[in-house]
């Protein structure tokens, strides 16, 4: 179980500009846990303290009890932009995850050849990324993150800068992925109507500075379907909760700070 007990995260040399305050939250083994919050609110930030990419300024992230102090492959992270080698073919992409993996050439291949079929990219191996739509690169990256069969993998956004039919197809084939393997997974997001259909717990985040202003636990059967009563319901009364701390930020622009300037305030200890 991943566990985040008293989170708080602070940049600056006096930790004065405050991102996220007093996190509790936790995922359960093979859970897909949504976070979902207005933009600019930390919700990178989180994950990437997930991930032990920062350290929080006060509290504990557990890993089955044990403290996450650095990066390990028992937890992946998905980028929003693909972070792919543009040098390398599609299957040498994901290969390099198991560069330090010990397994020998003919083991690997089996591995890649697996998650290729699992994200339907096996006609494409030998594509270089620049010949690839925004979806198909990034079903690349997850079969990266996969292949090195991680306990949790972390989520940013991922479908974010894909046209609406594409994220439709993609969320529906991360479902069926993460039905076959289990995986915890914590799925940033800014749709509503993407936690629904993807989460079985929903953390809605405040504005900046972030803490959790609800939790919601969905019970819709699977597949879901936008257009069920239930889900419109759900989907409603989480966007009534989510508008007002929109709102906020319409008054109060500055809170909206993107993360590349967050992140210039990082003190000279941080991992990052």
């Amino acid at each position: 179980m991943l566990e985040l007990k008293g989170v708080y995260k602070s940049f600056g040399e006096n930790n004065n500009f405050e991102v996220l305050n007093n996190i509790n939250l936790s995922a359960k083994n093979g859970e897909f846990v949504c976070i979902l919050g207005p933009t600019g609110c930390g919700k990178t930030i989180l994950l990437y303290l997930i991930g032990g990419f920062l350290k929080p300024t006060q509290g504990e992230i557990l890993m089955d009890n044990k403290m996450v102090f650095r990066p390990e492959p028992d937890r992946m992270m998905v980028f929003q932009n693909y972070v792919l080698f543009p040098w390398k073919t599609v299957y040498e992409n994901i290969l390099f995850a198991l560069d330090r993996s010990g397994l020998n050439k003919k083991e690997k291949k089996v591995l890649v050849m697996r998650y290729l079929d699992m994200v339907g990219l096996v006609l494409f191996k030998d594509w270089y990324p620049y010949k690839l739509s925004g979806g198909m690169q990034q079903r690349v990256s997850l079969a990266r993150a996969l292949v090195t069969d991680p306990r949790v993998l972390l989520m940013d956004e991922p479908f974010s800068a894909l046209d609406s039919q594409y994220r439709k197809f993609l969320r529906k084939n991360l479902e069926i992925i993460w039905q076959k393997n289990r995986k915890t997974i914590v799925f940033v997001t800014h749709s509503t109507e993407e936690a629904v259909y993807l989460g079985d717990r929903i953390y809605l985040l405040s504005s900046r500075p972030a803490s959790i202003k609800k939790e919601y636990k969905i019970n819709l059967p699977r597949p879901r379907n936008a257009l069920d009563p239930s889900f419109i319901r759900l989907r409603t009364e989480i966007e009534e909760d989510f508008s007002k701390e929109f709102e906020k930020i319409i008054k109060n622009p500055s809170m909206e700070k993107s993360l590349s300037e967050i992140l210039k305030l990082n003190n000279k200890n941080e991992i990052l």
